[in-house]
């Protein structure tokens, strides 16, 4: 099977880039230019784009386009998320189940939306962005306490005020857990593990050095 993934992420600005070029559109694989998730202008709406054929075998070579289920979600300043699903040209079934329980399905191009949900609550920790690469270093920071799904760090943090300066979060007298690769915890305070310091990121963070 193939490594390339199933759910991309985007933010709007990269997703009107995408659909400024008439994309996704079925058939065309445009699994080489999808970029590395990054906040645009409004880090509480984004994109979530669905492949279900990616398989390299000969009996099943995947098409890639990435518009067999696509969804649009807006997340409220108090916890909530709603949802836009668009349902693209796609073999397989996906099934929307709504906050209530319902489940939505039809049998292609529909919109289903918008599915409200209340009381989401915000993340409490943030896996590292490098986490595919931490079979060969395990003592490396696997998951942080942090106010973000993934922790970008380094120089692949996000600008304009994003990244560890206002994502981390030390809940433990000043300090935060940390999961090491390993399979380790410990507790550390934040500036010890800041990847802005060129050190901290060689010893905790970036998985080659």
């Amino acid at each position: 099977m193939s490594r390339v993934p199933g759910l991309w992420k985007l933010n709007q600005q990269e997703y009107d880039a995408l659909r400024a070029q008439g994309l996704p559109r079925e058939g065309h694989n445009i699994s080489d230019i999808l970029p590395r998730y990054v906040p645009g202008d409004n880090p509480r709406e984004y994109w979530f784009i669905m492949e279900d054929l990616r398989s390299d075998e000969v009996w099943a070579t995947g098409d890639r386009d990435y518009d067999d289920l696509i969804i649009h979600v807006t997340q409220g300043a108090t916890g909530s998320v709603d949802l836009m699903c668009y349902r693209g040209y796609t073999i397989f079934t996906f099934d929307l189940i709504g906050p209530d329980g319902t489940t939505y399905y039809d049998a292609g191009g529909a919109i289903q939306g918008p599915l409200h949900f209340e009381g989401v609550g915000s993340l409490s920790y943030g896996m590292s962005w490098r986490v595919e690469r931490m079979a060969s270093s395990t003592k490396k920071i696997l998951v942080v306490d942090y106010e973000a799904e993934i922790c970008y760090v380094g120089a692949d943090a996000p600008q304009l005020g994003e990244g560890w300066a206002v994502e981390k979060a030390p809940r433990h007298l000043g300090e935060v857990n940390v999961l090491y690769g390993s399979g380790a915890v410990v507790t550390l305070d934040d500036d010890e593990i800041d990847p802005d310091i060129d050190a901290n990121d060689a010893r905790y963070w970036d998985p080659l050095r």
